[in-house]
């Protein structure tokens, strides 16, 4: 999912049919709405920052060549924030260690599992998160909720909020902990 489709949704929450054009590009609505896509831009990357921080970690693979034992952290991502396994070439997990720069394991080539957090966004790139992980629906309320926020609309915050903190806590529950639907036939 892009960056671009969360900004749509966060438009659509607010009303913003101005924001939609500009990203549509069939209007030119000038300087304001450019400042209010990249503001609302910004506000997705903080959004799923604070998402991949607290609830819902961003995981990523990369197959990578070790040099004498080592692998340079930020050759994997500029901001790991946990080596969760190394796998060698068939699938099978490494022992491994980690310093304050690199993971060490006893193998040339291999895959890294790891959790890290977003960089910041660009309109075009894509969320670490697919829609069957979250949808954009739910990260734009977070978004419309801290734009609110920005805007002194503090009672309009707090419902958006609640409407993505109740749909984040949804994606969270142990499957096992949700009610089945049931009939009364």
């Amino acid at each position: 999912m892009k960056i671009k489709d969360i900004v749509r949704y966060s438009a659509l929450i607010l009303g913003r049919s101005d924001v939609i054009n500009y990203l549509d590009g069939k209007e030119n609505t000038g300087v304001d709405t450019a400042e209010t896509v990249n503001l609302l831009t910004n506000l997705c990357t903080l959004v799923v920052e604070e998402l991949a921080s607290t609830y819902l970690p961003l995981v990523s693979k990369s197959t990578v060549t070790f040099v004498n034992g080592r692998q340079p952290l930020n050759q994997l991502n500029d901001k790991i924030v946990k080596i969760v396994a190394v796998y060698d070439i068939n699938g099978n997990p490494i022992d491994f260690t980690v310093d304050n720069h690199y993971v060490n394991a006893q193998i040339t080539k291999c895959t890294v599992e790891f959790l890290y957090l977003p960089k910041n966004y660009g309109l075009e790139d894509n969320v670490g998160y697919s829609e069957k992980d979250i949808s954009a629906t739910t990260l734009a309320y977070g978004v419309v909720a801290e734009y609110c926020i920005t805007q002194g609309l503090f009672e309009q915050a707090v419902m958006h909020h609640k409407r993505y903190v109740d749909a984040v806590a949804e994606i969270c529950m142990p499957k096992n902990k949700k009610i089945k639907a049931r009939s009364w036939v």
